[in-house]
């Protein structure tokens, strides 16, 4: 059985290696902004640890709010790139 990680371990970590590739601060800042928001969904669902289930009905959701025009096309994608899919 695969151990379970906690999605705020696997963000940090994430973050990190984006840090060490050289991105821009601002651009790391946007990235924890998506990745909070993920996290914010996930616990608003009673799970802290990485659910593919959960992590595509997220997407799934603010894909709609992009088509909708709630969101722009580039905080979507934004979400797409940090969510650990």
């Amino acid at each position: 059985m695969q151990q379970q990680k906690r999605l705020s371990t696997i963000i940090d970590g994430l973050l990190k290696q984006v840090q060490a590739y050289g991105v821009k601060e601002t651009t790391i800042a946007e990235y924890r902004t998506a990745c909070n928001k993920l996290t914010s969904y996930t616990q608003e669902k009673g799970c802290d640890f990485f659910s593919k289930r959960l992590t595509d009905e997220f997407l799934w959701k603010e894909e709609q709010r992009c088509r909708s025009r709630d969101i722009s096309p580039k905080y979507f994608r934004l979400y797409l790139m940090t969510s650990l899919s």
